[in-house]
């Protein structure tokens, strides 16, 4: 069995952990969702989307921690799921901890794919630096996860601020980039415009994550623009899928679940917009955007997106 073919059955279990997950006592009242939202990405999304990665990576050292990470991923997710069952503390920590060392080896991954191919490809090859770049972020969401199980209160901030980071870097940071990345790997031959277009996009939703936990932690005005920005660089993605990529690829079940994931995009991307500029125009409240915008982008754009990749017919 490949390694890539291993790595989607590890998350297939992972959905069947996750759903029994569901119905456990896990955290209380609204942290309970947030939760979840964070296990979905580390026993499901990582592993479906890494995998993704495999294919378009060079055959040489990164390759070994490419396949480190995911022959990993399945006792580190175990363990970090226990994590759950113990009160905050050392304990609790410890067992969390062991998600950091899994992600520095993806992360390392992806660094030796962005130095093979030269920083000049983040504007020539912006499919594959996406591709590259993503896992950068999965040891940032580690950090705030040890953290939100230590019960300590890094740079001020408190729960639920804490674990929405942690999830925020496994979604915005590393999920969207991988989607925008096989978008971009498979628009075909475009036009010089149109390679511009797909250039800008694919370094907002690079970029923007970082941007938006930037103005998070520093200045309330560059939140505002960076997380504006972000939400209109996910939806021109999904625009770019839906007229474009989507009936590049073979598979009706895959084209289904990339125009629900396109779908998902506009929607919760308004939501994410309105949370944003929050002051200036009608925005919901947190416990509703992990309802509309988690939920939403968690499912809704990630899954189906990675899924519809996942399922794609060989050309």
């Amino acid at each position: 069995m490949s390694i890539e073919r291993r790595a989607k059955v590890q998350a297939l279990l992972g959905g069947a952990a996750w759903a029994a997950l569901l119905f456990t006592p896990i955290e209380t009242d609204f942290l309970r969702q947030i939760t979840w939202l964070l296990l979905l990405a580390i026993l499901v999304i990582f592993p479906l989307g890494f995998s993704l990665t495999g294919p378009y990576s060079s055959k040489n050292s990164s390759s070994i921690l490419y396949k480190v990470a995911l022959f990993l991923q399945p006792f580190a997710a175990a363990i970090v799921v226990t994590a759950f069952f113990l009160p905050k503390g050392v304990l609790s920590g410890t067992f969390a901890i062991v998600w950091l060392p899994l992600t520095l080896f993806a992360a390392g991954h992806g660094l030796i794919q962005l130095r093979e191919r030269g920083w000049r490809a983040v504007f020539n090859h912006p499919a594959e630096t996406c591709l590259a770049l993503a896992p950068l972020y999965l040891p940032i969401g580690a950090i705030w996860l040890l953290a939100s199980r230590l019960g300590t209160q890094p740079l001020g901030f408190a729960e639920p601020i804490i674990i929405l980071t942690a999830v925020h870097f496994h979604y915005a940071g590393f999920a969207a980039p991988v989607l925008c990345g096989l978008a971009g790997l498979h628009m075909g031959n475009m036009k010089n415009w149109q390679k511009s277009i797909y250039r800008m996009i694919a370094i907002i939703v690079m970029l923007g994550p970082a941007l938006v936990a930037v103005g998070i932690t520093f200045s309330r005005h560059v939140e505002a623009v960076a997380g504006a920005v972000l939400a209109l660089g996910y939806t021109g993605l999904a625009l770019i899928t839906l007229g474009r990529v989507m009936m590049r690829v073979n598979g009706t079940l895959s084209r289904v679940f990339l125009g629900i994931s396109s779908l998902a995009a506009v929607v919760t991307m308004f939501a994410a917009a309105g949370f944003a500029l929050r002051g200036t125009l009608p925005a919901l409240s947190i416990p509703q955007m992990v309802t509309v915008h988690g939920w939403g982008n968690a499912i809704g754009f990630v899954l189906c997106g990675l899924l519809g990749w996942g399922l794609k017919r060989a050309d």
